[in-house]
């Protein structure tokens, strides 16, 4: 499988992000994106907007798929976390969640749904930037 994953954005810090957003908490985008024949895998977070992170996962699939075409958003989420699982058959799933648990448990019953039986997550990435790259788990 290929993955790639980018964070977009510099560190700022509290306090400027304080009197330039109105708030103490940014709202940050992440995406997923996919391309299933040639098992490429993309993810992009820490942006400012939904269209950023679903232009990056794209534009970084493409870059890396033999087949360009087939690349796709699988899920985006904002001020969350997203996970893809799949299974030895070739069904896979996405999902979204609070937390890397939730988007986890979402992206495995997705998985299982579209016929996987032994689904596995081994990534999820959250808007924030904390990601899980490969490791197992299901």
């Amino acid at each position: 499988m290929r993955i790639s994953a980018s964070c977009a954005g510099a560190a700022i810090p509290a306090l400027a992000l304080f009197l330039f957003s109105g708030s103490a908490f940014a709202t940050t985008y992440g995406a997923i994106g996919y391309s299933a024949p040639t098992d490429t895998l993309t993810m992009q977070s820490q942006c400012d907007t939904q269209e950023e992170c679903e232009d990056g996962v794209l534009k970084s699939c493409r870059e890396q798929s033999s087949q360009p075409d087939q690349c796709q958003v699988l899920v985006w989420f904002r001020d969350a976390c997203g996970s893809f699982a799949r299974a030895s058959n070739g069904a896979y799933g996405s999902g979204w969640g609070t937390d890397e648990t939730i988007a986890t448990q979402w992206a495995l019953k997705v998985c299982r749904d579209e016929g996987g039986n032994d689904c596995t997550s081994d990534v999820y990435v959250c808007s924030t930037g904390r990601a899980r790259i490969g490791g197992g788990g299901n």
